[in-house]
C-alpha cells in the first residue's frame, strides 16, 4: 500500500515536470528540478517496475530538454550571425564615412 501511495504522489510531481520540460525556456532550473526528483525517488519505497518507469520518464524529460536547448542554441546562433552581418556593414560604413570626411563634427 505504501508503494502505491508513494508512486502516485511522485508520479503527479513528475507529470508536472514533463509538461514543464516541453514548454520551458529555463533549461537549467528544470534540469535541477529533475535531479531533485530523482533523489526523492531513490529515497522512496517503490516496486522495482514503478521505480524503473519513473526513472525512464525522467530520462525522457532530460532528452527533451537537451533537444530543445540545442534547437534554441541553433536558433540563437543563426540570429546572432545575421545580426553580426548587419552590424558589420553599418560599422564599416561608419568608419569609411569618418575617414573620408574632413569635417570632424560630421564624422562624429
Amino acid at each position: 500500500m505504501e508503494c502505491i501511495e508513494n508512486y502516485h504522489n511522485i508520479k503527479s510531481k513528475i507529470d508536472v515536470l514533463v509538461e514543464k520540460s516541453n514548454s520551458t525556456t529555463e533549461f537549467n532550473d528544470t534540469r535541477e528540478e529533475l535531479i531533485a526528483i530523482q533523489k526523492q525517488i531513490k529515497d522512496l519505497k517503490l516496486k522495482r517496475d514503478q521505480r524503473e518507469e519513473l526513472f525512464q520518464t525522467i530520462r525522457d524529460c532530460f532528452e527533451v530538454l537537451n533537444r530543445r536547448q540545442r534547437e534554441d542554441r541553433m536558433s540563437n546562433d543563426t540570429e546572432v550571425t545575421a545580426n553580426y552581418a548587419k552590424m558589420k556593414k553599418i560599422v564599416e560604413d561608419s568608419i569609411n564615412f569618418s575617414t573620408d570626411n574632413e569635417n570632424y563634427q560630421d564624422a562624429r
